[in-house]
């Protein structure tokens, strides 16, 4: 998701530096969820690999839930920081193969970014999306802020209504429309995190499904058993 994103804004002209995994914070209160730390090391250790993925814990460590309007000023602060030298590390855990990844973004800024340039856009799929039109999801304030503000970049799987909710006239989707970019995903791909707890829950193997660190990791503390 986050390669497909990252390869279409670089050909909208954007330099893309990187992007977060942000983990929901325990207090969002979803069935299933396994604890913020559980969630937060096993993003570390699928993002290991990646030169683009990043973990950001801030999310997951505060005391209450957290809105994405919030998660996105707190990545965007971050940014900020970073190109005036501060370069205070995010509580995500202990350090992680993506440590000298965000050192090497730090470095990027300060080379290439003015530093009020930074911006953190929120990356999504169509169920998201079309969240922000379904009446008392979202705050108004902070969808039409997510959108002057940040921007959206939604990977649509094929099949998907994304185009057409933007062009449902009378909804903020419509009117900030320029500010959504709308990727469909080329591969039929119908993996979900939903989808692996489940094959779990039923004691099926998901060695296809998700990286053999997270799989050994959820072996190792006995997660999401039925």
């Amino acid at each position: 998701m986050f390669d497909i994103a990252a390869h279409r804004l670089a050909q909208d002209g954007f330099d893309v530096l990187g992007g977060y995994m942000s983990p929901v914070n325990d207090a969002y209160g979803k069935a299933g969820l396994a604890s913020a730390q559980h969630r937060v090391n096993m993003c570390q250790l699928a993002s290991a690999d990646s030169p683009l993925v990043m973990v950001d814990g801030w999310e997951a460590a505060q005391p209450q839930y957290q809105n994405s309007l919030f998660v996105l000023r707190h990545v965007t602060v971050r940014l900020q920081d970073s190109l005036q030298g501060d370069s205070t590390p995010s509580p995500a855990g202990p350090p992680d193969a993506a440590s000298s990844r965000e050192h090497g973004l730090q470095d990027e800024l300060a080379r290439t970014c003015d530093p009020d340039a930074p911006r953190a856009m929120l990356l999504c799929g169509a169920d998201l999306l079309e969240s922000f039109v379904k009446p008392g999801v979202w705050r108004d304030g902070h969808v039409r802020h997510i959108l002057e503000q940040h921007g959206v970049v939604c990977v649509a799987r094929k099949g998907s209504d994304a185009e057409a909710l933007l062009a449902r006239e009378g909804t903020l989707l419509h009117e900030l429309r320029t500010r959504v970019i709308v990727v469909t995903d080329p591969v039929q791909n119908d993996t979900s995190s939903t989808v692996v707890r489940d094959e779990l829950a039923q004691g099926r193997p998901v060695r296809y499904l998700t990286s053999s660190s997270v799989v050994e990791y959820i072996q190792q503390h006995r997660l999401y058993r039925s």
